[in-house]
């Protein structure tokens, strides 16, 4: 079946190869052989890096100067002292010999300085002709101002300034801004996390509709960690419909999108027409369905890669249902789902894991996340046995903190039901501080007339390691976001001398 894909972040895939199997698409670019060779440009050192053997030495020392001679190129540039070409080999179709070979005298050379990604210029070079002509390229990114909003409390002025720069100065955020962001003239900073001196961000366009960047930025050394980039790729599939998907980079050029398990995700194979040379192969998550009823519930058996593909579906069910431990979290439900997967085990003898006698069912409500039980299930000696269950939430007092002094005793009020009443909210404020009876409230934000929206920090009296951060959207009764924060304490030794010594404690 072929179908036509739109790709709303085009920059992902320059030629790249994309795969998605089993709801994992991976678009990884061609990194070369890694040889190099120095050469000389008037007063600019050449490194030359990549598919050198797709090159004579004259070939090689022709090159760089063929490159640099043609403006558009240089225009991107501004008197650089080195520049690295890397060089990679095209290939074409060979219908007699059914396989891709190289393209005869043509290469194409990525430019950009040493040890930065911006300016950057992409060109191809046709030896034979002695010839360049420049494909695309991006300029560096000029001036951009770095706003924080969400969770800026949690920086001192001085160290929100610091962590814009450090941004600013790293090359792959550089690019990022550039590319995913389309270089906008405020990026919005949201201060997600902060433990000591790591700070973990999320930077997004302020027009809001681009993908967000995500950077842990370490405040000792200055530097840039765990870089990643969630998204809008859309996948449209003819009159079917579409799915959005998420993008992520693992640091290394790879990106990796996770979509949902709709069946909207379906092809054989397709060409993306606006992504010339990207290749895109789809399939459909190895997962089905089966609805099962027993006396007093219908449950849906969601089965994940054939864990079941031994047991019957409706003895399995009743066996789990039988079991008083997982009932015991659920007021007479109608409708359930079981959520089933293989069990694995290590075998000593190979060092692989393999398909285990037992299998993992996670119980809930259809459609909802709370209650939830986990269990280890073991068909053919029939025991089920419990790893950890959650009840539904249930009504909790909130003491609340504002020192905004926007929110009323109502909105308070309505605070409390909504978060309730969210799946994703409640299943984390269960998760992370199992069944509380009561809440501190602290208001961090709270904006727009009334206000509109709220942002809280939740945790039980007395915790101080970690909250939970949620995102109230008074005028539409929704949750926005919910997140669990982790806090952490910087210790600072402030005089040692004969034993004896001071420490000072910095939010």
């Amino acid at each position: 079946m072929k179908q036509d894909y739109k790709y709303a972040i085009y920059v992902l895939a320059l030629a790249a190869t994309v795969t998605l199997a089993t709801g994992l698409l991976v678009v990884a670019g061609d990194t070369g052989t890694n040889d190099s060779r120095d050469e000389q440009l008037d007063d600019t050192n050449v490194e030359l890096v990549g598919d050198l053997d797709a090159l004579t030495d004259g070939e090689a020392d022709r090159l760089p100067h063929l490159v640099w001679e043609d403006e558009a190129v240089r225009s991107y540039f501004d008197d650089p002292d080195g520049l690295e070409f890397e060089v990679t080999e095209p290939t074409t179709y060979d219908e007699d010999d059914d396989e891709f070979v190289p393209a005869d005298d043509t290469v194409r050379v990525q430019v950009s300085p040493v040890d930065e990604r911006l300016p950057y210029a992409f060109v191809t070079v046709d030896l034979d002709e002695d010839t360049a002509a420049l494909e695309h390229g991006f300029h560096s990114v000029d001036d951009v101002d770095v706003e924080f909003g969400e969770g800026k409390h949690r920086l001192t002025d001085d160290e929100r300034d610091r962590v814009a720069q450090i941004l600013l100065d790293d090359p792959d955020i550089e690019w990022e801004i550039k590319t995913l962001l389309e270089e906008p003239e405020t990026v919005d900073a949201a201060v997600v996390d902060r433990e000591g001196g790591r700070v973990s961000v999320a930077l997004t366009a302020s027009d809001g509709q681009s993908s967000t960047v995500h950077a842990d930025v370490d405040l000792a050394s200055e530097s840039v960690e765990n870089r990643s980039v969630s998204g809008a790729l859309t996948v449209n599939e003819s009159d079917s419909g579409s799915v959005a998907v998420d993008v992520e980079t693992d640091g290394n050029g790879t990106y990796v999108l996770t979509g949902n398990a709709s069946e909207t995700i379906s092809a054989d194979a397709t060409i993306s027409e606006s992504v010339a040379g990207t290749a895109v192969e789809v399939t459909t998550p190895n997962e089905t369905e089966t609805s099962v009823e027993l006396d007093d519930v219908t449950v849906s058996l969601v089965e994940h890669r054939e864990s079941l593909s031994e047991h019957d579906p409706e003895e399995f069910a009743e066996l789990v249902w039988a079991s008083e431990d997982v009932r015991r979290y659920f007021d007479d439900p109608e409708r359930i789902e079981m959520t089933v997967t293989q069990d694995r085990e290590l075998d000593e003898e190979t060092g692989e894991f393999t398909p285990a006698d037992t299998v993992i069912v996670r119980v809930t409500p259809t459609d909802d996340r709370l209650p939830n039980a986990v269990a280890v299930v073991d068909p053919a000696a029939e025991t089920v046995t419990v790893k950890r269950g959650l009840p539904a939430l249930e009504p909790v007092g909130l003491e609340f903190t504002d020192e905004t002094g926007l929110v009323t005793d109502a909105d308070r009020d309505l605070i409390e039901d909504i978060v309730r009443a969210d799946d994703a909210a409640s299943y984390t404020i269960q998760s992370q501080f199992d069944d509380p009876d009561e809440l501190d409230a602290t208001v961090t934000a709270a904006t727009g007339d009334g206000p509109e929206t709220v942002t809280v920090e939740l945790a039980p009296p007395g915790v101080e390691t970690a909250s939970v951060s949620v995102t109230v959207d008074l005028e539409n009764r929704t949750v926005t976001r919910s997140f669990v924060v982790i806090e952490g304490l910087d210790s600072e030794a402030i005089d040692i001398e004969d034993s004896d010594y001071e420490v000072e404690n910095a939010e």
